[in-house]
């Protein structure tokens, strides 16, 4: 009987941890999506100034979760987000708006994508 409580104690305790992961990855995702979305509304304004500012901050907060993301998750989709931030950036600095607009896009389909991939759902296991 004290196996088969120290089991399901062990499984709660992984069962909890796994739904306070997807939390984070979910809110912490959606933030940095909305960030982004922010950049690229300010883009599409030609609001130069804004979209820098805006662009500046999202990476400072995608570098703050990004510690927690290299435990949680595998560093080529992370690689493949930050790879992404410098171009952004530049095209934003020099006021390219068609390349500013297209790598926005890419980094928040790449955001949407890493929390989509890390859910805990079936079709992620098989």
């Amino acid at each position: 009987m004290k196996s088969f409580i120290i089991a399901i104690i062990l499984l709660l305790v992984v069962v909890a941890t796994l739904i306070t992961t997807d939390l984070f990855l979910a809110n912490s995702t959606d933030r940095n999506s909305r960030d982004l979305q922010e950049v690229y509304d300010a883009v599409e304004r030609e609001d130069w100034d804004a979209a820098t500012e805006l662009i500046h901050k999202a990476h400072e907060n995608w570098d703050e979760d990004n510690f927690l993301y290299s435990i949680l998750i595998d560093h080529l989709e992370l690689d493949n987000i930050e790879l992404r931030y410098l171009p952004a950036t530049e095209f934003i600095e020099q006021h390219v708006k068609g390349d500013s607009l297209a790598e926005c896009s890419n980094i928040i389909f790449l955001m949407n994508h890493l929390h989509d991939k890390t859910t805990f759902c079936l079709e992620n296991i098989l």
